[in-house]
This record gives structure tokens, sequence and C-alpha cells, in this order.
């Protein structure tokens, strides 16, 4: 019989090919269906299913070496068997190699492919015997081809990298995209203080650390406490979500508009810096996300913010702001460690349409800002089209200009007075571009 955390891992998997679901929805609705599994097997599920998905390119590259024939020639249940258990062969070490054999050929057989058990137990002990001198492409005939399946990213993302970055840059960007990386969380101080929440995650012997960022908020922890969150103590967010709230820097008493606000970590936060004092308008398309939304405004104890369901590229009824948040959508290419789906899902036409909704946004969005306001502009992702191109044809296209950044981030490396570029590999957190910018007051 295979293990539970296996057999999980495999029907998440299969659920998120066929659907095209992000792995991380799937993930937090599986564990809350299932509130009685281990810590040691919420893990091991968790680890299958992402590192899988994040290394789909290599692990795929591995079933060809020692497979006669296609791999989609096999049915999916046997393409993620494969896949799950080279996995665990190549990239986890404390998984002895036979376990994983043994696992990958009792789900074969429970899956009623009898007649392929030979075949998956044939391809993973041949790799085990070879993992030691595993052929990768020829780096020197073809680096784009090398790159991609050593790191596992699609080649349209790699040959758009190396062309804007560099060689170097673009290896370093994919080893972080695939490195373990810290779990950050920010404390509520609308609910507790940080040293409370300390002693709190100290009672829960959960251990935490300060991150080299300058967010005071921010923590980095071992794991999370369920009733630490369910309180509103604190809220999982990235570090690099944290710094745009602080780019924005809104006071007690301002008006706030907040585009394309759900989840609420950015808009909850910047509630946060205001103390719960003021006016905030969250604006979301979609009502499903606003329900979520309004839901984290609740737990948090944001009592200011105003959730508005509509899109921000249509004319609106809002008033004049004193400060404009724009976290626009875009590619989530600076996320690829956390949101693998993303490297699978992403196309480079997708650049194109994105950045056109994200200057589309951002036209209505500062039509809605004071003389002397000033506008935020964030985008989890890597690259000058979704980026520095965006921000020039704002400034082409409004009276807005460029605003100092406030002055902790000079402590960043790669500050840029007006805006930043975070990266995995620099800053240790996910990939996001933050320019400020003001609207000027008329002249006397």
């Amino acid at each position: 019989m295979p293990s539970q955390a296996r057999k999980a891992a495999l029907r998440l998997k299969l659920e998120i090919k066929k659907r095209r679901a992000y792995s991380g929805i799937l993930l937090d609705n599986y564990f809350s269906k299932n509130p009685t599994l281990s810590k040691i097997d919420r893990s091991l599920i968790t680890e299958l299913v992402l590192g899988s998905l994040r290394r789909q390119k290599t692990l795929d590259w591995l079933i060809y070496s020692f497979l006669d024939h296609p791999l989609s020639s096999l049915p999916s249940e046997i393409q993620e068997i494969l896949r799950l258990a080279i996995y665990q062969i190549v990239f986890l070490n404390k998984i002895p190699d036979r376990v994983a054999v043994h696992e990958a050929v009792a789900l074969t057989k429970e899956g009623y492919y009898n007649g392929l058990a030979p075949l998956v137990n044939g391809v993973l002990r041949s790799l085990c015997r070879q993992k030691e001198n595993l052929n990768w492409p020829d780096k020197q005939l073809n680096l784009v081809e090398y790159l991609s399946v050593y790191y596992s990213h699609p080649d349209w993302l790699i040959e758009s990298w190396i062309k804007e970055f560099g060689v170097c840059f673009t290896q370093s960007l994919c080893r972080a995209n695939n490195q373990n990386r810290d779990l950050s969380v920010r404390v509520n101080l609308l609910k507790t203080s940080l040293a409370a929440l300390e002693r709190s995650l100290e009672n829960e012997q959960i251990k935490y650390w300060y991150p080299s960022l300058p967010t005071s908020e921010g923590l980095l922890v071992d794991s999370l406490s369920k009733r630490l969150l369910k309180k509103g103590y604190m809220y999982v967010q990235d570090l690099a979500s944290m710094l745009v709230s602080l780019a924005l820097s809104p006071k007690p008493g301002e008006t706030v508009i907040d585009f394309c606000a759900a989840p609420g970590g950015k808009t909850t936060h910047l509630c946060q810096l205001m103390r719960n004092q003021g006016r905030i308008i969250a604006v979301e398309k979609h009502s499903r996300r606003a329900e979520i939304l309004k839901a984290n405004c609740y737990n948090l104890g944001c009592s200011i913010v105003e959730v508005m369901v509509a899109d921000a590229c249509q004319e609106l009824k809002l008033p004049r702001a004193d400060k404009i948040l724009v976290d626009a959508p875009c590619s989530g290419l600076g996320t690829l460690y956390r949101k693998p789906d993303l490297r699978w899902q992403r196309q480079a036409n997708d650049l194109d349409k994105l950045s056109g909704l994200q200057k589309d946004i951002l036209a209505k969005a500062a039509s809605y800002l004071k003389p002397g306001g000033v506008l935020v502009y964030s985008v989890c992702t890597i690259g000058n089209k979704e980026t520095t191109e965006v921000v020039e044809y704002l400034q082409k296209s409004t009276n807005l200009t460029f605003d100092s950044l406030p002055k902790i981030f000079s402590k960043i490396p790669n500050f840029n007075k007006h805006s930043i570029q975070l990266l995995p590999h620099i800053h240790n957190c996910d990939g996001m571009f933050i320019a400020r910018f003001k609207k000027p007051k008329p002249k006397k």
C-alpha cells in the first residue's frame, strides 16, 4: 500500500493538470478538508506537489533519458507517478531511493496499471543506478536548452532574461527560483505588538528571526500558528509585498484608493500604517476575491476599508485621493518559487497583453489623485515590459512625476531613488517592481 501522503500528492497533481488549477489553492483546500493530517504528512505533500511542479521540465528530461517511447504516450497517472518518484530520488536526499521506487510501483498497481508496473520499476531503478552521472543538454551547443532543462524554466523565459539581463544574472535568478525560501509573516499592530507576537510564537515553540530587508513589521518563521492567524495577530505576506505599502507610506486620516486589492495583504497593511484612521477604498473586479478581501479585513480588524466590486479600467465614482496604490495584474514572474504553475502557464505574448492592461489601469487611477498626491505602481514580476516600459508610458501620458521613495529604501541593495526592482537571488524575497509618483500642485 502506498503512503497516504503520496496518494494525496498524486491526486492533487492530477487535479492541477486536469483543471489547470492553482496548486496553492488546491493544497489549502485539501488541508482544510483534512485537518487531522500530521505536520510531517502536510510537509511531504506540499514538497512533492510544489517541488515536482517547479522541477517538471528537469524531471521530464530525466524520464525521457530512460524511456523508450514518448512520455505523452503514457496515462496521465503514470506520468505523474514517475515525476513524483524522480523528484524524490534526485532532489530529496532524506528519502531512500528504494522507498521512492517501492511507493511509485505501489501507486501504479493501486491505480489498476499492473501492466505498467515493470516499466515504472525499470525506469526508476535505471535512474537510481546512474543518478550520480546524469546527462544534461550540452551547454556549449545550446545554452538556452541547458539552462531551461537544468533549472526547469520555459525556453522563452530563459531567452528573454538572457537578452535583458545576461547569462550570469539569469542563472542566479533561476537557481533562486528553485531554492527553499524562508516563510514571512507580518505582525498585525492593530491587534497586538511585535513583542507580544514574539512571545506567542515562543510559547508555541515556533522559531522566528528578523529579515535583512527593512520591514519592522515582518518576521521570518519556520512554521505557522493556526491560532495566531485565526485571531488576526499576524498575516502571511512576502517581504516584498510589505515594502509596497511602505513605499506608499499613507498617514492616519488620509483617503487612499487601492486598485486590484484582493486578497488584501497590502490593503490591510495600508490600514495598519494608517492606524485604522481615515478611509481606504479597495477596488476589486472579481466578486469572489472581493469576499476574501472583506474576510481578511474583518479578521485583521480593518474597519476603515470599503470594498468596491468594480473594474479599475472603467470610469468609477471615486473621491479624489491623497494616496493611490496600483498593484496591477501581472505575469507573476517574480513569484515562480511560490507559484510554480506559472512557469508552464505563462506565454511570451501574455506580457504584451498584461502591459496594455497595466497602462489602462494606471491612466484611470491617475485621474483620481489629488494635486500633491502620491501614486505607487507595483507588480510582482521581473522584466522591462511590465516595469520600466509601463512607467515610461505613465510619465508620458499623465502629468505625474517621479517621487522619492521613503528613506528606508536606501538601505536595500540596488536601490534607485524613485523605483526599485526586488529580486529573489539578491533580496531573498519575491521579485517585485515598485515605483513612486507624485501629482504636481498647480502653480500659483
